[in-house]
């Protein structure tokens, strides 16, 4: 037993996402090529988790350049 509680993250919204992706990114969008890829890859590889959201920008956040070619 712990005393830590279990917190569940429940997926938001694609427009909620989108919204958490801009706050997220306004420090470094000038360094991701195509702004619009980026937002569809992030949202796709997350499905929407916030905690995920998060955890996939701070590692792009550590790139100098972001591009989503394919």
């Amino acid at each position: 037993m712990t005393n830590f509680e279990k917190i569940k993250l429940k997926p938001i919204t694609r427009d909620e996402s989108i919204k958490l992706i801009y706050h997220l990114t306004q420090d470094f969008q000038s360094r991701i090529e195509d702004y619009e890829t980026f937002k569809n890859h992030v949202w796709e590889q997350t499905e929407g988790n916030p905690l995920f959201v998060y955890e996939l920008i701070e590692r792009f956040r550590k790139e100098p350049v972001i591009s989503c070619k394919k």
